[in-house]
């Protein structure tokens, strides 16, 4: 089979699912990009740089040095250094210049940047639940953990069953997963709490 290309992919064109301002942050498809021209209603072409370096709004309050991780908060509509978990939020690149407590832009370079790492919050408790031919397993924790983070691993044989949640309530970690199965759910609860 023949390959050919298409493009650099640096700039990517899309349908606006409503107007969108020169300059503005958006997501479509998995790609990021800030529009290069206004599209003004939905339907509209907008075009989308999906890197270089680009003046964002900045969350007021942090500062930001070069290489600090930036995520976009689609609500406040602005670039911060941490990760609200909204439907609509994501990574979205890097500081490319440091900036001051009270800025309300700031430079940053389109790119790879990773969902936060919870290696950085502190494990409050770790530990596993036995699941024997069943849909879910449990573990009393303690009420302390009620609505933290939980971070789950799992053993099976059984290759088509995943762990669909995991969530402590009233004392007690509740994993529940796709289909029933023999398994070893490994767990490990952040002290953060769920968003």
């Amino acid at each position: 089979m023949s390959t050919k290309t298409i493009q650099e992919g640096r700039i990517y064109q899309s349908t606006a699912p409503g107007a969108v301002a020169v300059g503005s942050v958006a997501e479509t498809g998995g790609l990021i990009g800030v529009a290069l021209v206004a599209a003004a209603a939905s339907g509209d072409l907008v075009s989308l740089a999906l890197e270089g370096v680009h003046e964002v709004g900045k969350k007021t309050g942090e500062t930001w040095a070069v290489g600090d991780d930036l995520y976009w908060d689609a609500s406040a509509a602005t670039a911060s250094k941490t990760y609200v978990s909204g439907a609509a939020d994501f990574a979205l690149g890097k500081a490319w210049a440091a900036a001051v407590s009270g800025a309300t832009t700031g430079q940053c370079r389109l790119g790879p940047t990773p969902r936060p790492s919870y290696d950085a919050l502190p494990v409050i408790a770790r530990g596993q639940v036995a699941v024997a031919a069943a849909a879910s397993g449990t573990a009393a924790v303690g009420t302390a953990y009620n609505g933290k983070v939980v971070l789950c691993s799992m053993l099976t044989s059984d290759a088509d069953v995943s762990i669909r949640s995991a969530a402590v309530s009233g004392g007690n970690l509740l994993v529940t997963l796709t289909g029933s199965a023999t398994a070893k759910v490994y767990y490990t609860i952040l002290d953060t709490a769920v968003a």
